[in-house]
């Protein structure tokens, strides 16, 4: 697999190298990063790389977005999107590049998140008049908050049961309402918590990433996977596993 990497000399970027490095059936064919020099195969910008590849990770910031998503299109490349904090109007451009090209675009490539979110997603159903509340903490380098995985967490739930996100919460608890708490501190990779509230009683649910290699592990088996797509469309983490398991 040919790769190119958006956003190469960030925390995720450099582990994602790391693990490619050890992987002989992977070719880095770009770095891209604003702080690189203009010199192969380090660039500060995507639309200065020639060489042919077979996927596009971009764990970046969102700025770089509208960039990426027209070179992509232009070389017709798959794209693994790993970056959080996209605003709306972001979104929407994922949504219509995805017409035009195979999109992964995942909050979170842990393959623990995504079986810890199928988790609360039945605990929301079970509970179903409970009260839930989210504790995320992550380290405090950390630029978005509440996190793209507590956002993601928070619409599994919202699929079973319509609740009102509320973010720093003043005053009493209203029914129809799910809090998030956001915490920043050290060098904590992740850890996502969520309570459930009954009469005389609370489950809680935790998964905590005890190194950001699995998210950079994660990325690379969605690099894999996402070369071989030839379907325009969105894929979510859920198409992944399922195609993950198809191949093997």
């Amino acid at each position: 697999m040919r790769l190119i990497i958006v956003g190469a000399n960030g925390k995720l970027g450099k582990l994602v190298l790391a693990q490619a490095a050890r992987d002989s059936s992977i070719e880095i064919v770009g770095q891209v990063s604003r702080s690189f020099n203009n010199t192969a195969p380090f660039f500060n910008s995507i639309n200065n790389i020639n060489s042919a590849c077979d996927c596009i990770l971009d764990v970046s910031h969102p700025d770089n977005l509208s960039e990426i998503l027209a070179y992509a299109q232009n070389h017709h490349t798959p794209l693994v999107i790993a970056t959080t904090g996209f605003n709306v109007s972001q979104v929407e451009q994922i949504n219509t590049a995805a017409r035009q090209i195979p999109i992964l675009l995942t909050s979170n490539t842990s393959l623990g998140v995504f079986s810890f979110r199928q988790l609360v997603a039945k605990a929301t159903k079970l509970l179903n008049n409970w009260d839930i509340e989210i504790v995320e903490t992550h380290h405090n380098q950390k630029a978005d908050a509440p996190s793209g995985t507590a956002k993601t967490i928070i619409e599994d739930i919202r699929q079973v049961r319509e609740l009102n996100p509320i973010s720093n919460r003043t005053g009493k608890r209203q029914p129809n309402e799910i809090g998030i708490v956001a915490l920043r501190g050290g060098t904590v990779p992740g850890t996502h918590t969520v309570n459930f509230f009954g009469d005389n009683e609370t489950i809680t649910l935790t998964h905590q990433a005890q190194s950001r290699v699995i998210f950079a592990q994660g990325a690379i088996e969605c690099c894999t996977i996402m070369e071989n797509q030839k379907e325009n469309k969105l894929f979510r983490m859920e198409d992944i596993l399922k195609l993950g398991g198809e191949q093997c």
